[in-house]
């Protein structure tokens, strides 16, 4: 690591280290034994941040005494000769990044690249202009994708060498796999409860499958655009119209954020940071269980390898790679309203490079009008609708956000507040202490522990004062823009903050976070480019990992097995009906609720109406249905079985007991 530190710089690195990973280890286990407080008034919930702020801090102090070379930034590389004069000397160079390319976008010197790129332009326009003009037409679709092609021939890669398969490989592949069994164990019933947004996300889709609606070039369910919809229409059609349909969506996604953590992480560091990330990821908890219901980890992967080809693009000077920075992170804008992240994101971080790494931008400045052309042609038609309907598209996020009166009125009784500093306090202190004391508040998932399990919590913060306190590093910059923005915006500035759903898309940026935090120590702590040394410390931090993970994982299983709303776990317990309707009695609940709609889709089951019991019980008994009801529509239940004596009653709830259905098998 520091081979140019001094030996009495390199001791006092250490030290520092170690007591940031002491004061950050005396925190988390404070926050993990302190039960319900009010932070603001207690004293050592106080020194407890001041131990968090203190880590960092010492972190700070740390990094000037010496850093490793993929913790540098690339003007801060020295130029050096080296003479060899032994006849038998190997020496071992890494390739930082390529030669920048000297064909320009417009005005360069290839007549083919030119061209292709020319007629990817033209494509473009008669596609926005048959929009204008005719709406969704197919002819729509076809300049689009032609458009799409075109573009990305005239930047495709030259193929450099066949991959090869090392150790590292391996282990990646040996972390996907615990990753997909992870995320498909027991897939259509972990989590039992089947969120009624997530049902009104497979009818969306279903709709989107059959033609319904104004098109793929709209705005859908909840004003998310309708191309947001398309992982779980393409899943559907490949698994199957139902539960299991649905949820591989955002197993796939899940999975594909998982290689791109990874690459990330190797991209933007070193490849034990990549590796690091992906454990952590593989086994954490918020990315689990998003992993296992749709919609809201559907702009993940587009985001994370936007910003790895971002990156790539820069560090390689690689056109290519903006250019598919470009579409991916068009994409992850019309996913989920979270996805817009990334944009934001992106937005601050190219000033940032023109700003401190001018000569090496100069050397880019192809790759940043190709991310422009990039993103326009991967949004397509969607920017024509995003202009026409820019209140609805910006609807749902501003009636979320702290400045409006319902949410800030709200916020004021929640929180017993009088003054917007008050409230603004309290969504400071929920945000920024989510990774070691605050659990979810949705309804969508509701984890009552913090994100990041006690274990690997100490080395977020390491990780955190590394990244923070070398912002010179451009990966350590994306890292640190994407962690604060996705907080703010995503949680400070909206309501009931921590909203998990909203902030899954910093997840794997925690993961990022942690395994710099472990790189760092293992360093620090005298880490040699020895294999042997390399695999113990990779080692011990796995364990840490798979310990962390294991625990969590056991309460996941726990929790999310026992627990399910009303709707869905009745329509669970009708689908054991095979072939003989449900005689549903109707009361708090009705059979055209979107949980029924899209579980029980394909059924012909029955309503009891209790102003017209005779008529619906003697029309249910002709069918041989099964009658089904909620507790509180027991006394009609009773009635039925009094007309027709015979049949069989039972009561069935879910194993913690919240929920309870009535059936009554008729004779």
């Amino acid at each position: 690591m520091v081979g140019s530190t001094p030996p009495k710089g390199r001791k006092k690195q250490r030290l520092l280290t170690v007591l940031a990973l002491g004061a950050a280890g005396i925190a988390t286990a404070f926050f993990a034994t302190a039960g319900p407080v009010d932070p603001l008034r207690d004293t050592f919930f106080s020194l407890a941040i001041a131990l968090d702020l203190l880590s960092i801090f010492l972190i700070w102090q740390a990094l000037p005494l010496g850093t490793p070379w993929w913790l540098q930034g690339e003007e801060e590389w020295p130029h050096t000769t080296v003479r060899v004069e032994h006849p038998r000397a190997r020496i071992r160079v890494r390739i930082r990044r390529a030669l920048p390319e000297t064909v320009n976008v417009l005005w360069g010197q290839s007549s083919t690249r030119f061209l292709l790129l020319l007629a990817a332009i033209l494509a473009y326009g008669m596609t926005m202009l048959l929009f204008a003009l005719r709406g969704s037409h197919p002819l729509v679709w076809g300049t689009w994708i032609t458009g799409l092609i075109l573009f990305c021939l005239a930047y495709i890669p030259t193929p450099r060498g066949r991959p090869r398969l090392t150790w590292e490989t391996i282990g990646v592949l040996a972390l996907l796999v615990v990753g997909w069994e992870l995320r498909v164990y027991r897939l259509t019933d972990l989590p039992l409860q089947h969120h009624g947004d997530m049902a009104s996300v497979g009818l969306q889709a279903r709709a989107l499958l059959r033609g319904e609606g104004p098109g793929w070039f709209s705005l859908g369910w909840a004003t998310i655009p309708a191309w947001g919809f398309a992982h779980e229409a393409l899943t559907l059609r490949l698994f199957g119209d139902s539960l299991l349909g649905l949820r591989m969506s955002a197993v796939l996604g899940g999975m594909i954020s998982l290689l791109g953590v990874y690459a990330l992480g190797k991209e933007g560091w070193i490849g034990r940071v990549g590796f690091l990330a992906l454990a952590a990821l593989t086994v954490d908890i918020v990315h689990i269980h998003f992993s296992r219901i749709p919609s809201y980890i559907d702009p993940l992967p587009w985001g994370v390898w936007g910003l790895y080809f971002l990156l790539r693009g820069y560090h390689r000077r690689a056109p290519w790679a903006w250019g598919l920075s470009g579409i991916a992170l068009a994409v992850a804008m019309n996913m989920y309203f979270s996805g817009r992240l990334f944009l934001l994101v992106t937005l601050l971080f190219l000033p940032y490079l023109f700003v401190f790494h001018r000569e090496s931008m100069r050397e880019n400045r192809e790759g940043v009008v190709v991310l422009l052309l990039g993103f326009l042609i991967g949004l397509g038609p969607m920017l024509l609708v995003i202009l026409r309907h820019y209140g609805e598209y910006a609807s749902r996020a501003r009636f979320v956000l702290l400045t409006d009166p319902g949410v800030y009125h709200h916020l004021l009784q929640k929180y017993q507040a009088t003054t917007f500093r008050e409230v603004l306090l309290e969504q400071l202190q929920r945000t920024f202490l989510v990774f070691q004391y605050y659990g979810d508040t949705s309804t969508q998932f509701g984890w009552s522990h913090p994100m990041l399990p006690p274990l690997l919590a100490p080395f977020f913060l390491l990780g955190i004062g590394v990244a923070t306190g070398k912002l010179q590093h451009e990966g350590n910059m994306l890292l640190s823009l994407w962690m604060i923005t996705g907080l703010i915006v995503g949680s400070v500035l909206t309501v009931d903050a921590p909203f998990w759903p909203r902030l899954v898309v910093i997840t794997p940026a925690s993961a990022l976070a942690v395994a710099l935090g472990m790189v760092w120590l293992s360093e620090v702590g005298g880490l040699t480019p020895s294999p042997r040394r390399t695999a113990v410390w990779l080692l011990l931090f796995l364990g840490l990992i798979a310990v962390a993970g294991a625990s969590s994982w056991k309460e996941y299983t726990r929790t999310y097995t026992a627990h399910a709303g009303v709707n869905d776990f009745t329509a669970r317990i009708i689908l054991t009906f095979g072939d003989r309707p449900a005689c549903y009695v109707r009361g708090p609940h009705r059979l055209d609720e979107r949980e029924f709609r899209f579980l029980l889709h394909n059924r012909e089951d029955l309503e009891i109406r209790p102003e017209r019991l005779e008529e619906d019980a003697d029309r249910c008994a002709a069918h041989h249905g099964i009658v089904v009801a909620a507790p509180e529509q027991e006394g009609i239940v009773e009635r039925i079985a009094r007309m027709y004596p015979g049949g069989h009653m039972e009561a069935i709830q879910t194993p913690d007991g919240s929920v309870r259905v009535l059936v009554y098998h008729l004779p």
